[in-house]
């Protein structure tokens, strides 16, 4: 059975009745001494109250103790650091987007530059004003195959094939199965090629990336090879291509040959999985020995490694390059 408790006048009652002089003495003074601890405790309680009115918290300590006593800890305070990091990431990728649309309709404008000089390099030859012209374009009447009609003389002066029938010759029609505009590379004004053909190459309006140090191409190049492996099958007359892959002069160079000479293979590949014919593409690995652009600097560094498809138009053209060199074993 609990026992009772006793309270305090209970206490009293029982030490008065039951204990001697002595003991009723010392009990009594236990009780007086928790009674003193008590006042104690009272005025210490005062002085503090006295304190802080005196010596006020300031604005910080006040709200900080403020929302401890409510207890309040929103957690959208969490969310603050993270919304400024996204707005700062979308600042960024703006300006990125804004700087690559600018680059690629520059690269645009060149490539139509490029393309109206080759069709004048191809199309328009001297004319002579000779005995036997009847149509004045340089072949006399007795070699010119198409006397009523004017062409260079490469053509026995008829004039160059135009399959689409849309003013553009086949020789620099990106889309010479569509029929498009010159100013958009005789493709229709809704595509947007992402090459050029010239006299000696095709040319290419975005890089061919590479993943660091390796031979595997970025997802991101896809788009302009599948246009490179386009042109090929649209253009039976370009023969040989030759697929050059260069880099920059960091590095060893037997080395850096070497690495090239894969990534050319790894893009030839790349096109005849597209349907172009092996025997029309050669690869070659030039390293770092034909730099466009000076390798002291980033940005002439970011433009020497590249690949570039030149166009194979006879022999001469094809043994002037050597193949590139087997790095060397210590």
């Amino acid at each position: 059975m609990e026992p009772r408790r006793l309270t305090e006048p209970m206490l009293e009652c029982y030490l008065v009745g039951s204990l001697d002089e002595e003991a009723r003495a010392r009990v009594q003074a236990v009780l007086a001494d928790s009674e003193a601890d008590r006042a104690r405790l009272e005025e210490l309680r005062a002085e503090s109250a006295a304190f802080l009115r005196q010596n006020p918290p300031g604005p910080l300590v006040e709200r900080f103790e403020a929302s401890r006593r409510k207890g309040w800890r929103h957690p959208l305070v969490l969310l603050v650091p993270l919304l400024a990091s996204l707005v700062l990431l979308v600042l960024v990728l703006m300006d990125d987007r804004a700087e690559t649309e600018a680059r690629a309709q520059q690269q645009l404008a060149d490539a139509n530059e490029a393309a109206t000089r080759a069709q004048h390099e191809w199309a328009v030859l001297p004319r002579h004003a000779s005995d036997g012209d009847g149509d004045r374009d340089g072949t006399k009447d007795s070699l010119d195959s198409c006397p009523a009609e004017s062409g260079p003389l490469k053509r026995k002066g008829c004039p160059e094939e135009d399959a689409d029938k849309d003013g553009v010759p086949n020789l620099v029609d990106v889309c010479p199965q569509q029929p498009g505009v010159e100013t958009n590379l005789g493709c229709p004004e809704h595509e947007v090629p992402l090459v050029a053909i010239s006299p000696r190459a095709i040319d290419l309006h975005s890089k061919v990336y590479f993943e660091a140090l390796q031979a595997r191409i970025q997802q991101r190049s896809f788009a302009v090879l599948d246009w490179v492996a386009r042109v090929m099958r649209e253009h039976p007359e370009i023969l040989r291509v030759e697929v050059g892959a260069h880099t920059d002069d960091k590095g060893l160079a037997d080395q850096l040959r070497l690495l090239s000479q894969q990534r050319a293979e790894e893009v030839r590949r790349y096109l005849i999985d597209k349907g172009v014919a092996a025997e029309r593409l050669v690869a070659r690995g030039y390293g770092p020995d034909r730099p466009i652009d000076s390798n002291a600097v980033s940005i002439g560094r970011e433009h020497n490694r590249r690949v570039d498809f030149k166009i194979i138009r006879d022999s001469n053209d094809s043994s002037s390059h050597s193949p590139p060199r087997a790095p060397s074993r210590p």
